[in-house]
């Protein structure tokens, strides 16, 4: 942008210098037209007569005096030089124009080199060949792979199992061990109680569900609420194993359940 302006700058100068030398020049050219005085007619070397248009007019002598002379030299040197350095302007602009025109070309000639330098490059580029195994090569044996004894493969964890209503006193001592007391009917383990009549769980009371695996089902999703009149295993399926079993009676962290003879539900206490 600045060497254009520079151009524009140096144009103007020119264009206003060519102006005052020309008028440097009308003002020589009048002042010279004022000083030059032509000879009259010289009458001893003509016949005069009386008729316009015979009359013979000599014309201006040629002999011109120094200043005149150089009035005029100064003028066709005035001249010369305005011509001289307007052809210079111009010969000027020219180079400059041709300078700006061989830069542009120059500008995108190298941008075409560098955009089909990279899409040579792009062409070279090839993916990777996967390596061919020579013909003479011999093909490696796969190893085979030392075989896992049984004993050592890892085999899933047994289900946990769970004491129930009715289950018998050996498989409590096959779960539960040996009671840490017994007082009458009841079989304690870690605070935990059974009761064992004829050799069956009959009833217990939790306080550790997790070292005393007792369940008589689980809650179930979507069952129905119950009420009065409700069998046992509706009360299972909407309410799950209670903390305390007896016979008639089952009792939950926020309330209990009463049956009938019958087994069906005839007092709910606590329980929406």
């Amino acid at each position: 942008m600045l060497k254009y302006n520079k151009n524009h700058i140096l144009t103007a100068a020119s264009i206003l210098i060519i102006l005052l030398l020309c008028i440097f020049a009308i003002y020589v050219y009048r002042d010279s037209r004022k000083e030059i005085k032509f000879h009259p007619v010289d009458k001893n070397s003509v016949t005069a007569t009386k008729t316009v248009k015979s009359t013979a007019v000599e014309p201006p002598h040629t002999n011109k005096s120094d200043k005149e002379n150089s009035l005029e030299h100064n003028l066709i040197k005035s001249l010369s030089y305005q011509s001289v350095f307007y052809k210079s302007v111009l010969a000027y602009n020219k180079e400059l124009k041709e300078n700006a025109a061989k830069i542009a070309a120059d500008k995108a000639s190298a941008a075409q080199s560098k955009v089909s330098g990279a899409t040579s490059v792009k062409t070279n580029t090839t993916p990777t060949q996967a390596k061919q195994p020579a013909e003479n090569t011999v093909p490696v044996q796969p190893q085979p792979q030392p075989e896992t004894p049984v004993s050592a493969t890892k085999s899933p964890a047994p289900a946990k199992r769970y004491l129930t209503i009715n289950d018998s006193i050996d498989k409590v001592y096959d779960i539960l061990g040996q009671p840490d007391n017994i007082i009458g009917d009841l079989y304690f383990y870690h605070g935990n109680s059974l009761t064992i009549q004829n050799g069956v769980v009959k009833g217990y009371s939790m306080y550790d569900s997790v070292n005393f695996p007792i369940s008589i089902g689980v809650k179930k999703q979507n069952a129905k609420k119950i009420e009065i009149g409700s069998t046992e295993l509706d009360v299972v399926n909407y309410l799950g194993t209670p903390y305390t079993f007896y016979t008639d009676q089952w009792i939950y962290p926020n309330g209990y359940v009463s049956f009938d003879y019958n087994h069906k539900v005839n007092y709910i206490s606590g329980i929406s």
